[in-house]
């Protein structure tokens, strides 16, 4: 079951990759330009990333400087979703 709270969905997610499975919660678009994905999981999955030649600011739904900081790395990942696979 979905959670939303004022400015948030959370939807629940099951991450199956070839290292492992993880339960996560995705954050439904909340008009972002691109896809994010929490530096735990990275970690805890050990996913390779590689740095940005330029930082990333991230600001929050109220237009405030998110308190995590600013984008430093990328990923790239193939994303499924019932035998449909998209490139990221």
């Amino acid at each position: 079951m979905y959670m939303f709270q004022e400015n948030k969905l959370d939807l629940p997610i099951s991450l199956h990759l070839f290292k492992g499975t993880t339960e996560e919660k995705a954050l439904v678009d909340s008009g972002a330009m691109e896809n994010f994905i929490n530096p735990g999981t990275i970690a805890w999955l050990k996913l390779r990333t590689c740095q940005l030649e330029l930082p990333i600011n991230v600001h929050n739904i109220d237009g405030t400087k998110n308190a995590a900081g600013k984008i430093t790395h990328f990923l790239d990942l193939i994303v499924s979703h019932q035998n449909k696979k998209m490139s990221e």
